[in-house]
């Protein structure tokens, strides 16, 4: 699928990229680079290094089968996953049969059902060699969060797993602001690109949890507003107030930003 943008949107992603980001900090390794991609609703974000591509959630609407080829066809291949929702691992086996050397770091947070346990089975785990060695490249913020008191309950959002690539880069998957409040304390990191939770729903990305980003720059919905109306403008307005640029796969398509050694 291929999206054509009017020329003033492409010249404001070079000015966020140039100017917000300058060109100093990613000259020691220009080889590393995350990739936000266009998926439609849902999300797939990929740290791409020379030798492997350790990939965050993947699933969506829109599958970008060549482009993730290209850039990770001849790398090895990990993949993490923040929780059990589809439009965070359905594109997970796709992937997995296309892909080289491909295996999961993780079980995803919350329960699955048994249709999901079973459709994420068939990809091996990684090796503990490989697990520790993805150990340099993310940290997973840890907490723990309650189960609501109906044990058949699947719903896994609040139960999302919360990764800092770099020191860098925070991904929340669909953290919802009651579970921001279990680990916002803990970031030590000065994160500067924030892959906003829940695609830019109102009731994540709050204002507390920005007091503990000062240092944010750009963060990033990938979301389809057109048809589910995120990123919410609630969110942009947050972002706003604390000077920080919101963008959207839906109006940029695959966003790729260099990624500084931390």
């Amino acid at each position: 699928m291929i999206i054509k943008f009017p020329h003033h949107k492409k010249y404001l992603l070079i000015f966020i990229t140039t100017f917000l980001f300058p060109l100093y900090p990613f000259s020691e390794d220009k080889k590393a680079q995350l990739i936000i991609w266009y998926v439609g609703q849902g999300q797939m974000v990929t740290y791409s290094d020379i030798t492997s591509c350790i990939h965050f959630d993947m699933g969506g609407e829109i599958f970008p089968k060549k482009k993730l080829i290209k850039e990770c066809g001849q790398k090895e291949n990990k993949v993490f996953f923040s929780h059990w929702d589809w439009d965070h691992i359905n594109f997970a086996k796709r992937a997995w049969k296309r892909l080289p050397s491909f295996c999961r770091l993780n079980t995803p947070g919350g329960r699955g059902n048994k249709k999901k346990e079973l459709f994420l089975s068939i990809i091996p785990f990684c090796s503990k060699l490989s697990k520790q060695k993805s150990k340099e490249i993310f940290k997973e913020i840890l907490f723990f969060p309650q189960w609501n008191k109906s044990k058949k309950s699947t719903h896994s959002n609040k139960h999302s797993r919360v990764v800092v690539i770099k020191n860098q880069v925070l991904i929340p998957g669909d953290s919802p602001g009651s579970s921001e409040k279990l680990w916002q304390g803990k970031i030590k990191a000065p994160i500067k690109i924030l892959v906003v939770p829940h695609h830019g729903s109102r009731h994540s990305t709050t204002p507390k949890l920005l007091t503990y980003l000062p240092h944010l720059k750009i963060a990033v919905a990938s979301a389809r507003k057109k048809r589910y109306g995120h990123p919410h403008p609630l969110v942009k307005k947050r972002l706003m107030k604390r000077g920080v640029a919101l963008i959207s796969t839906e109006n940029f398509n695959h966003i790729r930003i260099p990624v500084p050694r931390d």
